[in-house]
């Protein structure tokens, strides 16, 4: 059972290969329609083992490609058997019997089925059967637990997705269990196995979550066996909504692609076929080759349409530009299982662009949005450079291109956030967004949350600033979450969130000025409320030095420290606020100060002319 199929090169060179390398499909996500003959063959030979050895009948009982709406199946031929019926396994199964009367003993006794089989895009109706829990896809009380946590807040489809996910990334793939099956619950505390492993596992937690899910034998195209290309693989069906949804926690897909061929549903990977012998002082010795598996004729078609673009279009150097890919589903089925693979052009022997974060998984039901933030290297001199970017998702290639080159930045982005949420917490970020420049700003931000997004455009005359206010919503989990805030302007702002089960003292108010000269001093302001009696301790960050207040405090008293503060050097300055009890995190805060320095009536003169032949050489390109 394989573990890798196939991945479409998101970077194409033209090679010349001999045509007996190349590959039977360049995109297996990407077919919709595959028309394929199968055939199974395979030899019995019947040893002699006493004076009196003896048969009057072989059976063999084969495992063949079933019906279904997606899938058809035509017995083409047989060769080899006496006589074959046609008959149903324990499990509803179509099997097909090979019968030899009076077999020789001592040769070979060779055997040869084919099949036409049609794949496409087609829902399948649940089968309306279950099949009962065994010892390989049972589970403990941690893998109940834990699946329940993880798909608490989910609907039912979302806990498909989200279990098959979390399988996906949970089990290593490792070729050394290729022939040790293994139990759900050993998979889930080793976290190594196969597909079937992998498949086992999900049943296990699907069945403890209500749903009725049950295995699949089957062959699916994969390259780890180039000149065949194809091989044993094992994937899941489940009941939901009347329909049977196909799920492959090995490939992260569902709806399967075309390249699966189904052989068999069972309770488990515990699947056999058997070979059955009548006579006396005898031993069967059978021989089962793999099926091959040709190809006639085949169709792609792109699952989802994916509409990228960047925000903005062209970005200057040293910034960031935002990425969105606006993904809706182009398949029978409307719910989509998949990941979104995502690559820089090439520059030298590294990549262009500096991609904040990997691969993404893609899990929606008719459409969805993802996004990456990108940074442009330092550039010189007056060159545009265009770079491709490639998407690849679902069977889909994208390559919407970014612009960049060397542009003034005249816009100064701040944001003022909690660093400490309790769930479900409403809480208010702040960002303030300057224009040092001479010309208009038309500006698109936007505020993410872990991975909800808000955006909100606005036009900034020059000389003027624009404060807005988020209203976000802390999740119901407690743990680390990422708050980030992008302008168009090319600028990113992020901060890691902690979001805490229990406050026992917390931040009431903080008093920061939005600027102040670099002659002054100043007087920072902060209030603290008691939720239960505890010592605590409040640090306040600025300009690499920290300030601290050891205090302890009563249940509903409140407390107010003051933090003296003289600026060094003018610029934006960071401000931290950690509030801890006992060395538990409590609170905190992040927000910026703008520290102005005096100039004269020349250095004035000299800042505004400069600041006009900045505006003058961006509009014309220089």
């Amino acid at each position: 059972m394989h573990g890798i199929k196939t991945l479409i090169p998101l970077l194409i060179f033209v090679l010349l290969i001999p045509l007996a390398s190349a590959k039977l499909i360049e995109n297996p996500e990407a077919v919709s329609y595959l028309h394929t003959s199968v055939m199974k063959d395979g030899s019995v030979f019947i040893q002699s083992k006493g004076p009196l050895a003896r048969t009057t009948g072989l059976s063999v009982y084969l495992s063949i490609p079933q019906n279904s709406e997606s899938q058809s199946s035509v017995l083409q031929g047989v060769e080899g058997p006496d006589s074959y019926e046609m008959q149903e396994d324990q499990w509803g199964n179509e099997m097909i019997r090979l019968f030899w009367d009076n077999p020789p003993l001592e040769r070979n006794i060779d055997y040869s089925v084919s099949f036409d089989v049609e794949i496409q895009d087609k829902i399948n109706p649940a089968p309306g059967k279950s099949f009962k829990a065994t010892n390989m896809t049972k589970a403990s009380l941690e893998m109940t637990e834990m699946a329940y946590n993880l798909v608490s807040d989910l609907n039912e489809i979302e806990k498909l997705f989200k279990l098959t996910e979390w399988v996906y990334y949970w089990v290593d793939y490792e070729h050394a269990y290729q022939n040790l099956p293994k139990n759900a619950e050993w998979v889930f505390e080793n976290r190594k196995g196969i597909c079937s492993s992998n498949s086992n596992l999900l049943i296990s937690l699907l069945r403890e979550l209500g749903f009725n899910a049950y295995y699949v034998i089957g062959y699916a195209y994969t390259e780890e066996t180039p000149g065949t290309y194809w091989g044993p693989h094992g994937w899941v069906e489940v009941e939901y909504g009347g329909k049977s949804i196909s799920l492959d926690p090995t490939w992260l897909e569902s709806p399967i692609d075309g390249t699966h061929i189904k052989f068999a549903n069972a309770p488990d990977s515990n699947y056999t076929e058997r070979a059955e012998i009548l006579g006396s002082q005898v031993k069967l010795v059978w021989t089962r080759n793999e099926p091959e598996i040709n190809i006639i004729e085949m169709e792609d078609s792109e699952r989802v349409d994916v509409q990228a673009e960047f925000i903005p279009e062209e970005v200057g150097s040293e910034s960031y530009a935002l990425l969105l890919a606006r993904v809706s589903s182009l398949s029978a089925s409307e719910c989509i299982l998949s990941y979104m693979q995502i690559q820089s052009c090439a520059i030298g022997e590294g990549y262009f662009l500096d991609i904040l974060r990997d691969n993404q998984t893609l899990a929606f039901c008719n459409n969805d949005t993802l996004f990456w933030f990108m940074k442009t290297p330092k550039l010189k001199g007056s060159t545009i450079y265009t770079c491709p970017v490639s998407i690849y998702s679902a069977g889909t290639l994208k390559k919407p291109q970014l612009r960049a080159r060397m542009l003034t930045k005249n816009v100064h982005v701040r944001m003022s956030t909690p660093k400490v949420l309790t769930p479900n917490q409403v809480f208010t970020v702040e960002t303030t967004l300057e224009n040092h420049g001479f010309s208009k700003k038309d500006l698109k931000t936007y505020l993410i949350l872990d991975e909800e997004m808000q955006s909100k455009d606005l036009e900034l005359d020059p000389g003027y600033q624009a404060k807005l206010t988020w209203t976000q919503r802390a999740p119901v989990t407690p743990g680390e979450v990422k708050l980030r805030f992008f302008s168009s302007s090319g600028d990113l702002l992020e901060h890691d969130l902690t979001v805490i089960s229990k406050r026992h003292v917390k931040i009431e108010g903080i008093s920061i000025p939005e600027n102040m000269t670099l002659e002054d001093s100043l007087f920072l302001n902060v209030t603290v409320k008691g939720l239960e009696q505890t010592r605590a301790e409040l640090q306040l960050k600025i300009e690499g030095e920290t300030q601290t207040r050891e205090f302890y405090i009563e249940k509903d008293e409140t407390k107010n420290f003051i933090f003296p503060y003289t600026p060094e050097s003018e610029g934006n300055k960071e401000i931290s606020i950690i509030l801890l009890s006992e060395d538990i995190y409590e609170d905190g805060m992040v927000g910026n100060l703008l520290v102005i320095g005096e100039s004269g009536f020349w250095e004035q003169i000299v800042g505004w002319i400069g600041g006009f032949f900045a505006w003058l050489s961006s509009l014309f390109g220089f």
